[in-house]
């Protein structure tokens, strides 16, 4: 696994954060990337890959067996 920050036209962190995935993952970002860009949306992404379980407001407990853990999982919201 290598994890990478990703970047696309029509994504963006939350509040300027790095969107961290791994590299085999980014190919599907691009392919979500080429949708948004086709509607005229953006994707904000709230949350990407992470180390644990421990995070911050979470509405619900992590699971421990996250694809966030593996970095092969975003949460977002989309705009136009």
């Amino acid at each position: 696994m290598k994890i990478i920050k990703f970047k696309a036209s029509n994504f963006e962190g939350l509040n300027g954060k790095d969107i961290l995935v791994d590299e085999e993952f980014a190919a599907l970002l691009m392919q979500m990337n080429a949708i948004a860009v086709k509607h005229g949306m953006w994707v904000v992404v709230t949350s990407s890959g992470r180390k644990d379980t421990n995070v911050s407001g979470a509405i619900v407990e992590p699971a421990k067996m996250s694809n966030h853990l593996v970095y092969h999982a975003i949460d977002c919201n989309v705009k136009n």
